[in-house]
């Protein structure tokens, strides 16, 4: 029972127990460490309940867990839906499976819809309304109309101008109960528009209300329009007169379009003016007629039959036909020619890697020694079936062909011609096909196929290749070996004949024995088996046999590495050193001879409060009897006398049961790195204090 009150747990995956005596084993009735338990969660993403999870597990030994299949152990940093949250409780002294809570929600993500705009009547307050749901808002705004004014005298005819522009320039909230306005602060050609739309009357002040969802994003006025520009939700632009807010992303999709733009405010009615001469001019191969026109009438432009240069888009030429003509496709798309010739590139090789371009030559040769390194182009800059060849002409080195990524394709040897397709440029590596042309040194016929290399891999599918030409004329193991072997009758050898070739050696007579001159093997007569045996100064005595098996008696003395007897017992006292008044004594060895030795007294016990540094306390193997070894649990469990404080990994009361004093009769701190725990009610002692480090906690239950 640790009387100090306080249970520790590290956040280093080491427990560390408080000052105080133990009343029974080391944390109550036993000498183990109790279970524990805590409440895990885990977290799901999806736009309806999802059912409730089973399965998942936790290792007390990793301190890690495996969340059942869909589920995560932490919440969605950047969640694109609503977040569902499941608990169960873990126990490190159960095994049944664990039981999870049904999914509540944990966190939502607004899905916003924004309808087009109402227009409000004039002096109306501006106003946005909700007719979703907290997370699945629907928000209508409504921006009122400015009043109408009154007709204005008609002025005199102005004079004639250049086309009226109009654009919107700024917008402002005006004060409650005030008028819209629209204000040009441009000129009557060049309108610029300044909208003030009022803001609503002040209401009286509510009950404090529940905080309500996210509130939507104020728009993005990003000005006119951009077909390269990529447009969020809320943008804002102005096209063609009239402002548009985006409802959806968007590139290069002009408003109006009730896909991506909603209206924002709408163009008014163009200026009026008078247009007094309209001229048309065109490139020399037009001809213009009709221009100007100052009043009424029609211009035509009319084909001179001068062809079109190219630097205005043309080609230059009204025929295609003869040197410098343009080539042209036919109803096939097919295109003829008498030669079309890919860019080629001879280099010496070099230590220097050679990085390719969509604009390099498609063919190389390769010349020198030493090898030599290309990298394809970036396939996302070339057509799929683009080629590239690399002929290896090196008097040694091989061609290393890589991927944009360098990746290797292909190693081309010495002598070799290889081919290499792209089949797919969706990635800058490319996937590319290889395919290896006849080498100058391969021909072949219709029957014959003649190579002077050596074959190294594959797997030979013709005929049985001839003896004369390196093979044995046969398609099985047995057949080869036989055509192969010298042998011709029952009974023959084959035998080396000194020039590192097989011979035949015939079978000898009946009775011979096969020997050696000191030269070759031969067969000769037998000259006799054993006539006499002896077992000298072993203690084994011999049969007198002189054919067939010799058989031997009696025990194996020491001199003769044997021990002289024939029990176990008395063969250990016969080799043991002598056991003459050694009585209780012990066999030991120096590393070299082994002797009897008298066994020494204990260590002695001194009591020690005052080392601060962790000690290793000594344990046994056995209960009873003498030990004979001591051992110690290493960092895996320590003893601090000064603090009273013992570390163990993971301590487990096999009772169940984890005891401490309801009294923290010591002050004591928990150190950085450490969180304590205590089952109150708990009581310090008066004068004493517990004090917690930063960051760490300590928990009463």
């Amino acid at each position: 029972m640790a009387t100090g009150g306080l249970y520790g747990s590290s956040t280093a995956n080491a427990v560390i127990a408080t000052a105080g005596a133990e009343s029974n084993g080391l944390y109550g009735g036993g000498v183990s460490f109790g279970g524990s338990y805590f409440e895990w969660f885990i977290f799901k993403e999806s736009a309806s309940q999802p059912a409730t999870p089973t399965g998942g597990s936790w290792s007390f030994t990793t301190n890690t867990g495996t969340a059942p299949a869909g589920w995560t152990v932490q919440p969605p940093t950047a969640p694109t839906n609503q977040v569902w949250v499941s608990i169960t409780l873990v126990n490190s002294k159960s095994t049944a499976a664990l039981t999870w809570t049904t999914p509540g929600l944990f966190g939502v993500v607004p899905n916003f819809t924004f309808p087009t705009p109402v227009t409000g009547a004039p002096g109306t307050n501006a106003s946005v309304a909700n007719s979703g749901t907290a997370t699945n808002p629907i928000l209508t705004f409504t921006i009122p109309r400015g009043d109408v004014g009154a007709t204005g005298a008609t002025g005199a005819t102005g004079a004639t101008g250049t086309a009226a522009t109009i654009a919107v320039g700024t917008v402002t909230t005006g004060a409650a109960g005030s008028s819209a306005s629209v204000t040009n602060v441009g000129t009557s050609a060049a309108a610029v528009f300044n909208f003030t739309i009022p803001r609503g009357d002040t209401g009286a002040t509510g009950a404090t209300g529940a905080t309500g969802a996210q509130g939507v994003p104020g728009i993005n006025w990003l000005g006119t329009w951009s077909s390269s520009t990529t447009y969020a939700i809320r943008d804002a632009v102005t096209y063609n007169g009239t402002s548009y807010y985006a409802i959806a992303a968007s590139t290069n999709q002009a408003p109006p379009n009730a896909t991506f733009w909603d209206v924002l405010a709408l163009k008014g009615t163009d200026g009026t003016g008078t247009v007094s001469s309209v001229a048309l001019t065109a490139p020399a191969m037009f001809t213009v007629s009709g221009s100007p026109i100052t009043s009424s009438g029609t211009l035509a432009l009319t084909y001179s039959g001068t062809a079109l240069p190219v630097a205005n888009g043309g080609t230059g030429v009204t025929t295609s036909s003869g040197a410098n003509s343009v080539v042209l496709r036919d109803a096939n798309q097919n295109i003829a020619a008498n030669s079309f010739n890919d860019s080629y590139s001879n280099i010496a090789a070099s230590g220097t890697g050679i990085t390719l371009t969509v604009s390099s030559a498609r063919r190389y040769t390769v010349t020198g020694s030493g090898g030599q390194v290309f990298t394809l182009p970036d396939a996302t800059t070339l057509v799929n079936g683009s080629i590239f060849e690399f002929d290896n002409n090196q008097s040694s080195g091989a061609i290393t062909v890589n991927n944009n990524s360098s990746t290797l394709i292909v190693s081309v040897p010495s002598g070799a011609i290889v081919r290499t397709d792209l089949l797919s440029n969706a990635s800058a590596a490319g996937s590319w096909d290889k395919h290896s042309l006849t080498p100058s040194n391969v021909s072949w016929s219709t029957n014959t196929f003649d190579y002077a290399g050596s074959f190294t891999s594959g797997t030979w599918n013709g005929n049985a290749v001839a003896i004369n030409r390196g093979g044995t004329g046969q398609t099985t193991a047995s057949a080869a070996f036989n055509a192969l072997s010298p042998v011709t009758t029952t009974g023959d050898l084959i035998i080396g004949n000194g020039t590192n070739s097989a011979t035949r050696l015939g079978i000898g007579t009946n009775g011979y024995v096969l020997t050696s001159n000191g030269s070759t093997a031969t067969w000769s007569a037998s000259t006799g088996g054993v006539t006499s045996f002896s077992a000298g100064t072993t203690g084994l005595t011999p049969n007198t046999a002189t054919t067939g098996a010799v058989s031997l008696a009696g025990t194996l003395a020491i001199a003769n590495g044997g021990t002289g007897q024939t029990t176990a017992n008395t063969a250990f006292n016969a080799l043991a050193p002598s056991q003459t008044s050694n009585s209780g004594k012990y066999l030991t060895t120096d590393g070299t001879n082994s002797s009897w030795a008298t066994v020494v007294s204990g260590a002695s016990i001194s009591n020690d409060t005052t080392t601060s540094t962790n000690l290793y306390p000594l344990f046994a193997a056995a209960t009873s009897g003498v030990p004979t070894t001591i051992y110690t649990g290493n960092t895996k469990y320590l003893y601090k006398p000064s603090t009273g404080e013992l570390s163990a990994p993971a301590p487990i009361a096999t009772n169940g049961i984890m005891l401490h004093s309801t009294t923290v009769s010591a002050s004591y701190t928990i150190a950085s790195g450490n969180n304590g725990f205590s089952v109150g009610p708990i009581t310090v002692a008066s004068g004493q204090a517990v004090t917690v480090s930063s960051g760490q906690r300590w928990l009463v239950l």
